[in-house]
């Protein structure tokens, strides 16, 4: 391990209140210096790449999964380089209405799909490579913050083989978690490296970092704020602060404004036409339930699943919410009553990295998904480390112990992370895996049952559907897949009672109106069916225009009239 530059001569020995590894550099302070040794430089990169693929490699054996079929798969803007000017200046609508601007995750699919075809190994393969490039980007940032190794590989171990992890991993779709925060942390390695030597090329290489990946997914606008929050955190006179550090993160934030402004051209607005702002109310009792969830799979990562059930689910009583947030207070208030840098750091990591994903803004996706903690871990994978090494100082007598454990516990992480790979190996698999760990998950009867439609087995599909209603008597979705189910065997009113349910729970559901159109003109009910056409017509919100055109010459002809006369 590499000696920390609070031990040189001439400097007070640290304080049991403030241990060498505990500041990220300041004004005044020398910069970390690797050691001598080239072994010794290479040795905890090295552990890192091999823990990766030691965790990752059977990952390389899964195909594609979920949303990939949409993205990748059946997605032609995905496939040919002369695509890439669309890819880079417009928004992204694959897999439904739901506009993005992810310009460079979107190019990378690309750039994969001329390597690799559709061999979902290579895919695999790349998103094994950004994890551990993540890895190894945290360890070299964290390197500077604790001016020793031990800590900083600590960090990264946990976030190369920690199974809450395993999503965004496997996910080929979810792999812009991993690329964005991989480019957060290189801009971060490359601001602690240009503040520590002086060297303002590092800036700029920081806010290429940076800007790359605001380009590849939205929670990296969180660095700028986190900034801000390392040099408060230093010690240093405010006035003193703004002098020396104002003009970079000035910076940072024009960055930050460019990136808003193109996203704005390219989507009508900063945040994207689709984004809603969720009530305070549900804001709250979300908040509730997410929290403590989130940090009760990550300690015990035991029953991960795809497929989380809602959050107002997750604890039925309140006396259970209430001790799970007493005791996330009361480890709140013992972390930062011992005004630890690292330590405060990595809490701010982890609050506004949480930020995007919490439902206060709503994106319209998962309400809890594993792969939302790949940025915000890494502020809890630094207070881990940065506990760790308090302990490792101030108790020498048990460092054989404390070694002894962190191996086992990381083995112990690793392991399951290799078990739930291959849950990953297609849509069957991954459901599957979500039903057998929440049995009572509608959500994921259906996605069960979707999985086995596209299987080839109907009756298979239409059984879990059927536990998705049994379930969840008001899943639209589930009502409209039986009702499809029976409609494509010719039983039109059982179709026809599935559909009529669908518009009791929402009335203005397209789809619903648009098969008992279908439904009505076969059983010779004329005027009913013009009804749910010209009903279609008007709420139809997925932008299918060639269908609204065909519907609409459909009404004209059902009243004997020019296609033009509407």
């Amino acid at each position: 391990m590499a000696r920390t530059n609070e031990s040189a001569a001439g400097r007070s020995p640290p304080t049991a209140g403030e241990p060498s590894g505990a500041r990220p550099p300041g004004r005044g302070d020398e910069p970390f210096t690797p050691p001598a040794s080239a072994a010794r430089r290479w040795a905890v990169p090295a552990l890192l790449v091999l823990a990766v693929a030691l965790t990752y490699g059977n990952a390389l054996r899964n195909g594609f999964a979920w949303d990939d079929r949409q993205i990748i798969v059946e997605n032609p803007t995905g496939h040919s380089l002369s695509n890439l000017g669309a890819v880079l200046t417009e928004c992204d609508t694959t897999g439904g209405s739901t506009p993005y601007y992810r310009p460079l995750n979107r190019a990378l699919y690309l750039f994969d799909y001329q390597l690799f075809g559709l061999g979902a190994w290579g895919y695999h393969l790349v998103s094994v490579l950004w994890h551990a490039a993540a890895a190894l980007l945290l360890f070299v940032a964290a390197r500077r913050l604790f001016r020793a190794e031990l800590p900083a590989a600590l960090a990264a171990l946990l976030l190369a083989v920690h199974p809450i992890h395993a999503e965004p991993v496997n996910f080929i779709s979810g792999r812009n978690n991993v690329v964005a925060t991989a480019l957060v942390l290189a801009a971060l390695a490359a601001y602690l490296r240009a503040r520590d030597e002086g060297k303002r090329a590092w800036y700029g290489v920081s806010l290429g970092a940076f800007f790359l990946g605001l380009l590849c997914k939205e929670p990296a606008i969180m660095l700028l704020p986190l900034l801000g929050v390392l040099e408060a955190l230093s010690g240093a006179p405010w006035r003193e602060v703004v002098r020396r550090r104002g003009p970079i993160l000035s910076a940072f934030a024009g960055v930050a404004a460019l990136y808003l402004g193109l996203r704005a051209a390219v989507l009508s607005s900063a945040l994207g036409a689709q984004v809603s702002y969720t009530r305070p109310g549900e804001v709250l009792s979300n908040v509730l339930h997410i929290v403590p969830k989130y940090a009760a799979v990550t300690l015990f990562p035991r029953e991960l699943t795809a497929v989380y059930s809602r959050p107002g689910s997750y604890f039925s009583h309140p006396l259970a919410l209430a001790l799970a947030w007493l005791l996330l207070a009361v480890a709140t208030f013992l972390l930062l009553r011992q005004r630890r840098l690292v330590t405060r750091f990595g809490m701010a990591w982890a609050v506004l990295g949480f930020l995007p994903v919490s439902t206060i803004v709503w994106f319209p996706s998962a309400e809890l998904a594993e792969r939302y903690l790949y940025q915000p871990l890494v502020g809890a994978w630094l207070v881990v480390a940065d506990q760790a090494w308090r302990l490792w100082q101030e108790r020498p007598r048990l460092r054989t112990l404390m070694a002894a454990t962190a191996g086992v516990l990381l083995v112990s992480l690793a392991a399951r992370a290799v078990a739930r790979n291959p849950d990953w190996r297609d849509d069957r698999a991954l459901f599957t895996s979500a039903v057998r760990v929440e049995p009572y998950n509608a959500d994921a009867h259906f996605a069960l049952g979707d999985a086995h439609a596209r299987a080839g087995e109907p009756e298979r599909a239409r059984d879990e559907w059927d536990e998705a209603l049994r379930l969840d008597p008001r899943n639209v979705l589930a009502l409209t897949n039986v009702g499809t189910y029976y409609a494509q065997r010719g039983d039109s009113a059982r179709a026809e009672q599935y559909f009529r349910r669908v518009l009791e729970v929402d009335e203005r559901d397209d789809v619903a109106h648009f098969n008992l159109a279908l439904i009505a003109e076969r059983s010779g009910r004329v005027d009913e069916a013009v009804a749910h056409y010209r009903r279609f017509v008007e709420i139809e919100r997925s932008g299918r225009a060639e269908l609204v055109a065909r519907v609409r010459a459909r009404i004209s002809a059902l009243e004997g009239r020019p296609a033009g006369d509407q």
